[in-house]
């Protein structure tokens, strides 16, 4: 598949461009062939092109660059191993991605992780923030059918519905912008699996339910 050709643009590993700090640079996908493991190598950084001020980034620039994706994956691990982080930590790291990073699938994984906390202190907004982030990840990281994407809609969706249940101003508006997530994830899953697969019939409960 396209995604799986070697040497074409990554959309799934997006960083800052150093020289600008407004457009956006993709890596290249790994060279053919099976990989020693699953490092992401400078190599596939330097060379590649803004696509906004067209700088070319430098082999010095893509040694920092996959520092600070090395410097990101500590953090997902750090939070995969670790509960109750504090606010300012969340904040500090959220700050962190959004300075260096602007389409990166280490970016989603750690609004995974980030979401967790926040739903364990009840900040449910905050969750919802970052849970639209992951989507317009996956929607522009993956286009086509996607089951991530589907099931960060479905996520959504529930978090948006919760938000709606506990009755707060503005709770039918909720619910519809909630039944839309469910219905936009179960049009990926229905391709993908069919109409009798347990991933669309349990989206198709939400909808009902709702109703």
């Amino acid at each position: 598949c396209e995604r799986c050709a070697p040497g074409v643009s990554d959309l799934s590993r997006g960083l800052k461009c150093p020289a600008c700090s407004s457009g956006t640079v993709f890596a290249k996908t790994p060279a053919a062939g099976p990989a020693p493991d699953a490092r992401l190598l400078p190599s596939q950084l330097a060379g590649v092109v803004c696509d906004k001020c067209r700088h070319a980034v430098t082999k010095t620039e893509a040694g920092k660059l996959a520092a600070l994706e090395k410097k990101l994956k500590d953090i997902v691990d750090d939070y995969t191993k670790e509960e109750g982080k504090s606010i300012q930590m969340l904040e500090k790291d959220e700050q962190f991605i959004d300075q260096h990073f602007e389409q990166h699938v280490l970016a989603d994984l750690a609004w995974e992780q980030f979401c967790s906390h926040y739903a364990a202190k009840r900040r449910v907004q905050d969750q919802r923030r970052l849970l639209q982030r992951r989507c317009d990840f996956h929607k522009a990281a993956y286009p086509g059918l996607s089951g991530a994407h589907a099931w960060a809609l479905e996520a959504l969706g529930d978090c948006v519905r919760s938000i709606a249940k506990k009755g707060v101003v503005g709770a039918e508006s909720n619910l519809t912008t909630a039944r839309q997530h469910y219905s936009e994830a179960n049009d990926i899953l229905r391709l993908m699996f069919g109409d009798d697969h347990e991933y669309v019939t349990d989206v198709d409960a939400k909808l009902v339910a709702d109703d």
